[in-house]
C-alpha cells in the first residue's frame, strides 16, 4: 500500500474518488479512507492502523478471507482488476 500511496497519479485519483455505493465500490471506498488517513498522518511517526481495510477486503472477497499466505503481487493484481471491472465501465 505504501508503494501505491507514493505513486502520485494513483494516489491523486484515489483521493479524488467520491465514496459511492458501499457494496459495489467497497474496495475504492476503503482505499480512499486509508489514503486519507495516510495523508493526515504523514507528519507523524508510527504505524498506520490497517485493520479496517484488511477486514473489509476479507469480508468482500473470499480469496483473501483466510489465514493463507498471499503474495503482494496477487493482491495488487486482484485490486487493479477489481478497480478496472467496477469503476471503468
Amino acid at each position: 500500500m505504501q508503494t501505491l500511496f507514493h505513486c502520485l497519479p494513483f494516489r491523486n485519483q484515489v483521493l479524488l474518488w467520491k465514496p459511492a455505493n458501499k457494496e459495489k465500490y467497497y474496495l475504492l471506498n476503503e482505499l480512499h479512507d486509508l489514503f486519507k488517513s495516510m495523508v493526515a498522518a504523514k507528519g507523524t511517526r508510527g504505524v498506520m492502523n490497517h485493520k479496517r481495510f484488511i477486514g473489509r477486503i476479507r469480508a468482500g472477497n473470499q480469496l483473501f478471507n483466510n489465514d493463507e499466505h498471499h503474495d503482494s503481487h496477487e493482491f495488487v493484481s486482484w485490486m487493479i482488476d477489481e478497480i478496472h471491472m467496477n469503476v471503468i465501465e
